[in-house]
């Protein structure tokens, strides 16, 4: 569902991977659930967050992407996401390394220390999801992949949140709303 273009099956999709994760974070599962997706997902989000495809769930996939990182720091998950010849400190380490490689593969055209500063910055802003949103928002703008393509939906979250509540519903019934 990560990758459907139809929006209510992505968002739908979204909703229910978002809730996944939580129940196992939350779980004797922990453990071995992660060790075996937490990558593949942070890929699969790091993939639709930057296409030009996915743009209407940028909540759900900044939400998610969120609670991945602060899973791999949450004391619930003690195996080691990582293969045994590599050693990091800490998953929360090995999850940042993994996501600079991919976004530096995926975008070789934006230098790597930029790449890092994202990852760092994401790192930095995970506890704060309007902060962390602005930094995946700039991110997905400068790799330029969007350079083309009107990106107003990317802001849309907030856009809906600053309509006046008696506005809103006069929108929702038919006749209500004045002329264009």
């Amino acid at each position: 569902a990560f990758r459907h273009t139809e929006r209510n099956i992505a968002e739908t999709g979204m909703g229910l991977c978002l809730s996944m994760i939580t129940k196992y974070a939350n779980s004797n599962k922990c453990n071995r659930f992660f060790q075996a997706y937490m990558i593949k997902l942070v890929q699969e989000l790091l993939v639709v967050i930057t296409d030009t495809f996915h743009k209407s769930n940028f909540k759900l996939h900044a939400m998610t992407l969120q609670r991945l990182i602060m899973i791999s720091e949450s004391p619930a998950l003690t195996a080691n996401l990582w293969n045994p010849p590599q050693h990091f400190s800490s998953n929360a380490e090995y999850l940042h390394h993994e996501m600079i490689s991919l976004l530096e593969r995926a975008f070789p055209n934006v230098h790597p220390q930029e790449v890092k500063q994202f990852v760092d910055g994401l790192y930095a802003a995970k506890r704060e999801p309007p902060k962390f949103k602005q930094f995946m928002r700039d991110f997905i703008v400068h790799t330029k992949e969007f350079s083309n393509v009107d990106c107003s939906e990317l802001w849309a979250e907030g856009k809906t949140e600053a309509v006046d509540p008696a506005q809103s519903n006069q929108l929702l019934l038919p006749g209500m709303r004045a002329p264009e």
